[in-house]
């Protein structure tokens, strides 16, 4: 595939770099770790030049080049290919000698990779009568990054504006949309290139995730629950499942086969938890980019507070490499890192080794905030405000989080009374800093779209599963009556959740985006406008002006206002414009419109359709046109 032939050097030369402040990771997890941190740096290599020289071949060769010159350093070579030989060595070993418990690890590992791969697969779907998501939460984030990979692609958008607020900076994280773009730039197919990255990511959020909490409870029980019950947690949605399968008169198969909605979260208020495979790591790519960061430099602290002085150092520096890594790939995780890290260096007394943290990850990370906070037009105060209960709505705040959390918050509530005797004291003082994840969101409001708190809430659960992976572990080890009411807890815990990520792998569901005709129209905008410029069309999710990398005066409102961005009166403007009165012929000249693309969306804003045909129609593909405001017809 064209795709790994253009990563793997990245990979394998962020691989290489681990080995300069972890000298124990395990090949496998290094691997791991060497997947978002090699598409951290390819991206930000690429970017740096196609900003220079345009975004060619020859750059994204070059990308790949230097994000693969740890590889040149003789030691990190010689390391890299002893622990080569030492995992074949063990892989023939184990393959000669399996044992029950490999067998069962093997295909519980492989079975989640299936999940994922069939989930990817249906979140964006390329076929002949358009591209279409399986994923319903994908609808509207779908067009968004594929516009900011074609921008780049097509548009030349060097430096990066808004795709759907022309004339503002991008202050969006964008840069897991780049990797992308770099492949789309040699040749890769669109569909592929989100594909190969997104299913890179989530598998190495899987192996950092379980090698996380393998350290941090030393179960392989544990570590093998853990990303199951990241992937598919929810709450008490099934008991809904079980009232709508009733009332359908279907048979259980059948009804499986068509479930009608989400059983995690309901536009209706009662469940907001959501699953978070399909309502965050498929949609919100840039979290996918920026967790696996926050899991290895998370896994660093853990190592050092458990290392000796020297070690410590070296662990906590790499682990600011790495968080100074995110600005452009997730600025949330920057956050919660920066400010967990004040609270666990007060717990662990290291204060010259935890300098080191923040002296690295600000040096790196302090130039691309100050870079992307140049000239930005996002309204700060729209990002925190008081507003207790999170998205409760008028629901009991106890009542709304047992629903939504279901059994989870239960056994984590266990755990903790049991801490001495479940976990050490160390692991215990360890999490507890995570818990300010979930009493902060449920404070404030930290986005000006309520739910976004789930960005910071994400954190909270996740360093919650160790301790609730270890306690379902050890109450399967108590006997068969201890294996059986594991095995329960755990089916309550992700039958909610297994629902809806079966609902997106079975099918069940196929949401159109852009249509035949809008990707022929895309192309004919790429092919006759020049890149940069202005290309009027209605404010919606799913504009062809998206594809071809040209500029929007106003894309999908709901996207601008939850970024802290502010529209003004483009979107009553742009009706003017269309209906092409006094007001809205001057509206055209003083946004400097020449070119305006016609088709279903915009016939509802009342088109002035004779003022229109007196310009040039520059392409027509079915319901579509695109008129030259500027040239006869």
């Amino acid at each position: 595939m064209l795709s790994l032939c253009w990563l793997s050097p990245a990979v394998l030369g962020a691989t290489a770099a681990t080995y300069a402040f972890d000298d124990d990771m395990p090949l496998w997890a290094r691997l791991a770790a060497g997947v978002p941190l090699g598409f951290v740096v390819f991206g930000l290599a690429g970017f740096c030049l196609a900003s220079w020289f345009g975004l060619s071949p020859a750059v994204v060769g070059t990308s790949a080049a230097l994000a693969a010159l740890p590889l040149a350093g003789s030691t990190a070579r010689r390391r890299l290919s002893e622990d080569l030989r030492l995992a074949g060595r063990t892989l023939l070993a184990t393959a000669r000698n399996p044992r029950p418990s490999t067998w069962s690890s093997f295909g519980a590992n492989l079975a989640l990779g299936a999940v994922l791969w069939r989930v990817y697969e249906r979140a964006m779907v390329a076929g002949p009568t358009g591209i279409s998501t399986g994923v319903d939460h994908n609808l509207g984030d779908l067009p968004f990054h594929l516009g900011i990979v074609m921008g780049f692609v097509r548009g030349e958008n060097f430096p990066p504006i808004h795709p759907e607020l022309a004339g503002i900076r991008l202050t969006y994280p964008f840069l897991v949309d780049f990797v992308s773009a770099l492949l789309v730039a040699v040749g890769e197919p669109l569909v592929r290139s989100v594909f190969v990255v997104n299913l890179a990511l989530a598998l190495a959020l899987t192996a950092l995730f379980g090698r996380l909490t393998w350290l941090l409870t030393g179960s392989r029980l544990a570590a093998g629950l853990a990303p199951w019950l990241l992937f598919l947690n929810g709450g008490t949605g099934f008991l809904l499942c079980l009232k709508d399968a009733s009332s359908t008169g279907m048979g259980l198969g059948r009804f499986l086969l068509h479930l009608p909605r989400n059983y995690t979260i309901l536009s209706t208020g009662e469940y907001r938890w959501g699953s978070t495979l399909t309502t965050l790591f498929v949609p919100q790519r840039s979290l996918l980019l920026g967790l696996p960061l926050a899991l290895l430099a998370i896994t660093l602290w853990w190592r050092a507070v458990n290392a000796e002085e020297r070690s410590g150092r070296r662990l906590l520096a790499g682990a600011g490499v790495v968080a100074g890594l995110l600005p452009l790939a997730h600025a949330h995780s920057l956050v919660v890192l920066l400010a967990t890290a004040v609270f666990l260096s007060l717990l662990f007394r290291r204060f010259r080794a935890w300098a080191g943290f923040f002296g690295m990850a600000l040096l790196l990370a302090v130039p691309q905030v100050m870079w992307v906070a140049r000239g930005t037009a996002v309204g700060a105060q729209s990002f925190f405000a008081w507003q207790p209960g999170w998205d409760r709505g008028s629901l009991n705040p106890l009542f709304f989080w047992l629903t939504n959390a279901g059994l989870f918050l239960p056994l984590l509530g266990l755990a903790l009374f049991l801490r001495q005797r479940l976990a050490s004291r160390q692991t215990i003082l360890f999490t507890l800093p995570f818990l300010l994840w979930f009493l902060i969101p449920n404070l404030f409001r930290m986005s000006p779209w309520i739910w976004d708190n789930v960005k910071f809430l994400i954190y909270w659960y996740l360093l919650s599963i160790p301790l609730v992976a270890l306690l379902l572990a050890r109450l399967a080890g108590r006997g068969w009556w201890g294996g059986l009411g594991a095995a329960m807890l755990t089916c309550g815990l992700l039958l909610a959740g297994g629902l809806d990520v079966w609902r997106v792998a079975s099918g069940a569901q196929d949401h159109g985006i852009f249509d035949r005709e809008g990707l022929a129209m895309a192309e004919s905008i790429a092919a006759a406008v020049p890149p940069r410029l202005l290309v009027l069309h209605a404010p919606t999710h799913n504009s062809p002006v998206l594809l071809s990398g040209r500029r929007s005066l106003l894309g999908y409102p709901g996207h601008i206002w939850s970024q802290g961005l502010d529209a003004g009166r483009r979107e009553e403007e742009i009706r003017l414009m269309y209906q092409a009165g006094p007001k809205g012929v001057a509206l055209l000249a003083g946004h400097g419109v020449r070119y305006v693309l016609i088709g279903p969306a915009e016939w509802s804003l009342g088109v002035n359709r004779p003022f229109f045909d007196r310009a040039r129609r520059l392409a027509e593909h079915g319901a579509y046109a695109l008129y030259d405001l500027q040239s006869p017809p």
